[in-house]
């Protein structure tokens, strides 16, 4: 990785991480202590890529379905890094429907990731585009808990600690920036 010659930042000076991508427990754990070594600033591990070929070879989406597995490397590499390194995971929604991503970010969380990314796609969707909706809404104080309203809710992003964000329908592009996201699905 280029980037971690120049502390871990590329040569117009954004911050970079270094993505790991596999299915063996130990070898990403032993990579992970290598970048660190070498400079790295985060590790992020990558449970969302698509293509076939890292697909047949136990990376990438594969691991979709089996959050154990997420879970167990996601907790091995955390376990076996300094704590001031955050260790982060890429997911998609699941590998051919939407169910997964419960589980699995759960399990994420559960192994101590500092954060997640999740892609609105399952594996099967590929490279797709999204369907991008927004809407902006401000719920005032009427006694109704939290719960309450997720369960009213059909589908939606809830976002916690928001800080802002744009939408390009047009291009299927929806960015945002917010301490913590998750996708609601059928309340």
């Amino acid at each position: 990785v280029p980037e971690l010659r120049n502390g871990s930042r590329t040569s117009s000076r954004h911050a970079v991480q270094v993505q790991l991508l596999g299915g063996c427990e130990e070898i990403l754990t032993l990579s992970a202590q290598q970048a660190v070594r070498l400079g790295a600033l985060a590790i992020d591990i990558n449970f969302g890529c698509p293509a076939p070929i890292i697909n047949r070879r136990d990376g990438g989406a594969t691991l979709l379905k089996y959050p154990d597995r997420i879970e167990s490397i996601v907790s091995a590499i955390r376990k076996n890094l300094p704590g001031h390194i955050p260790v982060s995971a890429k997911l998609r929604l699941g590998w051919d429907d939407c169910d997964a991503i419960f589980e699995n970010a759960k399990r994420v969380e559960n192994a101590g990731a500092a954060w997640m990314t999740i892609h609105a796609r399952t594996r099967a969707q590929g490279y797709a585009r999204p369907v991008i909706r927004m809407s902006n809404t401000f719920i005032a104080p009427d006694g109704m808990k939290f719960e309450e309203m997720l369960a009213e809710l059909k589908d939606g992003i809830y976002l916690k600690g928001s800080r802002g964000g744009q939408v390009n329908p047009g291009e299927g592009v929806f960015q945002f920036n917010a301490e913590r996201g998750f996708m609601v699905e059928n309340g």
